[in-house]
């Protein structure tokens, strides 16, 4: 009896459906509607994702080059103060000893 009872079920659907046209047929047009937007996302987030990863990369790079010019600029800082230090102490110990030569 269950499979008199599917072989009606799918006859009427056919008939259903032949009637409204396979575009038309509510079943049809949900199913793709469905497809269609889960593609939509699908494509939308991975162009979100590429793009945040581009831009992370691009911050990165820029950090780094920054980071970069600070060290730098700080090294120069702590060699030119080094040597200022150095110089002033040479000389207070030659006004303190005047018989130090320069």
């Amino acid at each position: 009896t269950d499979v008199i009872w599917i072989a009606l079920k799918t006859h009427e659907v056919m008939e259903d459906m032949t009637q409204t046209g396979f575009a038309a047929h509510p079943a049809i047009v949900s199913t793709f509607m469905q497809h269609l937007t889960k593609q939509a996302v699908k494509s939308n987030v991975g162009k979100l994702i590429d793009d945040l990863k581009a831009d992370f990369k691009k911050d990165a790079s820029a950090l780094k080059t920054s980071v970069s010019a600070d060290i730098a600029k700080a090294k120069k800082e702590v060699i030119s103060d080094t040597k200022n230090y150095v110089n002033d102490n040479i000389q207070n110990l030659i006004r303190k000893n005047p018989t130090l030569k320069k």
